[in-house]
């Protein structure tokens, strides 16, 4: 059976009823494991790079000595 009277939905009860129908314990779950993931990446691929750049330095360096005591 309708109400009598229908009233109409404003934006705040329509935010109000989905945050409302969050599953909180779900969702601070997925992100107690989504958030360090995004962070681990690019540390990662950070890292990787560091590492190349550091080894390419080494390599160079370690020639330019040998070639300086050579001389």
């Amino acid at each position: 059976m309708r109400p009598l009277i229908e009233y109409y939905e404003t934006a705040n009860d329509v935010v109000v009823s989905a945050v409302k129908k969050v599953d909180w314990k779900r969702t601070g779950k997925i992100s107690i494991i989504i958030i360090p993931a995004l962070l681990w990446t690019p540390f990662y691929i950070i890292l990787g790079y560091v590492y190349k750049g550091s080894t390419w330095v080494n390599e160079a360096g370690g020639n330019l000595i040998e070639e300086f005591l050579n001389d």
